[in-house]
């Protein structure tokens, strides 16, 4: 009698840790069935953007490095523009302003007639750039665009933008301050 209640108990213990494990791979199947899923999260969102250009036999080249959709709301973090190479200097001047349409700025030998919203100039003739904003120092709305101007950059040369910015809900832009 000894021995059925010692199998008894041992034969307990295995069902348990086999049910045990069961559940434990009941919730990694769980989590890998989300994969490929959209994130739940609405805001705030990280958003990175990047964008090649190489500078035509213009004065002025621009890029467009876009905007938020409808509804939301891009907090500027960073930007970072170089040459092919981030350890070689480029000639040249980076501008950085927020427009307020599409195409609006083609490339081109004469300065274009008006620059909105300015919020960063290099202070040297040479490029890489590089900017850093606070939370709400530097915010696109929808329909608003971030455009980097280059100017006096050598015809051919490649160029790299990087940036990221935080995008919310334009709902929830009072729970952090930013407008």
């Amino acid at each position: 009698m000894g021995i059925a209640i010692s199998a008894g108990v041992d034969l307990a213990a295995v069902l348990g840790r086999l049910s045990e494990s069961a559940d434990r791979l009941a919730s990694v199947a769980g989590a890998i069935g989300k994969l490929g899923q959209a994130n739940p999260t609405q805001s705030p969102l990280v958003r990175k953007f990047a964008a090649a250009k190489v500078a035509a036999n213009f004065t002025y080249n621009f890029v467009d490095l876009g905007g938020p959709i409808k509804g939301r709301i891009w907090d500027l973090r960073r930007l970072y523009i170089s040459g092919p190479d981030p350890f070689t200097a480029v000639t040249g001047n980076v501008f950085v302003f927020v427009s307020a349409g599409v195409g609006l700025y083609p490339d081109s030998s004469t300065e274009p007639t008006n620059f909105p919203e300015i919020i960063g100039v290099n202070g040297t003739t040479t490029i890489p750039y590089r900017d850093v904003w606070a939370r709400g120092t530097a915010t696109l709305l929808p329909g608003e665009r971030l455009m980097v101007g280059l100017k006096s950059v050598p015809n051919a040369t490649v160029l790299w933008c990087y940036g990221q910015a935080v995008e919310w809900l334009e709902s929830d832009a009072a729970s952090w301050g930013g407008l």
